[in-house]
């Protein structure tokens, strides 16, 4: 069976064939490189990630180190 993918979009088609539809930015790629495997203390019930002091700290420190801050 032949698929006739003319006329979709490429994202379109990416995600049929079960791939992200778009490939993240070069600065979204370093933050996630840059919070890769770190560990962090289990927050107070209650206090996800959202309101984790530690991983919020992490999270800028990131973002300035990829800025080339």
């Amino acid at each position: 069976m032949k698929l006739n993918l003319q006329g979709i979009e490429v994202k379109a088609a990416r995600v049929l064939v079960g791939m992200k539809g778009h490939r993240p930015s070069a600065f979204n790629a370093c933050v996630a490189a840059q919070l890769k495997g770190k560990t962090y203390a289990k927050p107070s019930p209650g206090m996800g990630g959202r309101h984790n002091k530690q991983v919020q700290n992490n999270f800028k420190a990131a973002v300035q180190a990829c800025r080339g801050k």
